[in-house]
C-alpha cells in the first residue's frame, strides 16, 4: 500500500541530488582530514618501525641466504 505524502512535504529531485552531493562532499572531506594522521602513524618514526618490525628482524638476516639460493632456483 503506497504511503500518501502531504503536498507540503514533497521533496524535489533537485533537492535529493543536492543532499546526496553534499553528503558525498562531507564524506570525502572527512577522509581527507584523516590522511595526515594516518601518514604520521604509519610512515614516520616510530610508526614505520612498528609497521615493518618483521622486515627489520629475521627477513634482514634471511636476505643474504636467499641471494645465495637464487642461482640454484634459477638453474632448476
Amino acid at each position: 500500500m503506497p504511503i500518501a505524502i502531504p503536498p507540503e512535504q514533497t521533496i524535489s529531485e533537485a533537492e535529493i541530488e543536492l543532499a546526496i552531493g553534499s553528503g558525498i562532499e562531507r564524506y570525502f572531506a572527512d577522509c581527507r582530514s584523516r590522511v595526515p594522521a594516518f601518514i604520521d602513524r604509519h610512515f614516520h618514526y616510530p610508526g614505520a618501525v612498528a609497521t615493518n618490525r618483521m622486515a627489520l628482524g629475521w627477513d634482514m638476516l634471511r636476505a643474504p641466504i636467499n641471494l645465495l639460493w637464487a642461482p640454484v632456483y634459477a638453474l632448476a
